[in-house]
């Protein structure tokens, strides 16, 4: 089973639906201590020692307090819901059921927005999402708090994780091309905010093929 994780954006009258993280260390060990990710290792060969070194290196960065949407991991159950349910669509049932575990709205319609790392050992997916519902007021014990709809004027780079924060700017951009111009403050806003905490690389100088001209100048003719 292919790992992916699949996010839920659900913008609701100038607010958008967010979960904030406050994972701890033992959260995130308990993770990569995952038989499934430890066995995968061992197929691929790799030593169990150098497993450890891993496992060590990314639980010495605690996931940040940060705000993001909605979502969770694809589970082997997902492809079986969408076999039963008749849509074949496992990463709708990944959707419906990690918003439904998060907030307790069901969602009603989804449309994909983006696609990150598609060819990468876990792509991340996120929707544009409608929901019904009464949102839960207790957040997960150890991994987030309770969710809530959040201004988008108080959503950042800073405070979000990049990814959904990229996601977000995707999700308003086609909000924008449908004709919600009252997004077109917030998505102008986080683009400049984005484009300062991620700078783009400075565009290579384009080289031309050297000429005859370019061999010989400043040669001087020999004596």
């Amino acid at each position: 089973m292919k790992r992916e994780f699949v996010g839920g954006i659900n913008l609701v009258e100038g607010k958008v639906l967010v979960v904030k993280s406050i994972e701890t260390l033992i959260a995130v060990i308990k993770f990569f201590k995952r038989e499934d990710l430890f066995e995968a290792w061992r197929r691929e060969g790799i030593p169990d020692e150098r497993y450890q070194e891993w496992m060590v290196r990314r639980t010495e960065t605690v996931k940040p307090d940060l705000y993001g949407f909605p979502g969770g991991m694809v589970d082997e159950e997902d492809y079986e819901s969408a076999r039963i349910e008749g849509h074949g669509d496992h990463l709708y049932s990944t959707l419906q059921r990690e918003v439904w575990e998060e907030t307790r709205l069901e969602v009603v319609s989804f449309e994909r927005i983006i696609t990150f790392g598609a060819q990468s050992p876990i792509p991340s997916h996120f929707y544009l999402i409608k929901t019904i519902g009464e949102l839960k007021d207790a957040g997960t014990p150890g991994e987030a708090e309770a969710p809530r709809y959040l201004e988008l004027s108080a959503l950042n780079p800073e405070n979000c994780f990049p990814k959904h924060c990229l996601a977000l700017k995707a999700a308003l951009t086609k909000e924008v091309k449908r004709g919600r111009q009252e997004y077109l403050g917030h998505l102008d806003r986080i683009s400049r905010d984005l484009e300062l905490k991620f700078p783009a690389p400075a565009r290579p100088v384009e080289s031309r093929p050297r000429t005859w001209e370019d061999e010989v100048r400043g040669v001087r003719p020999l004596k």
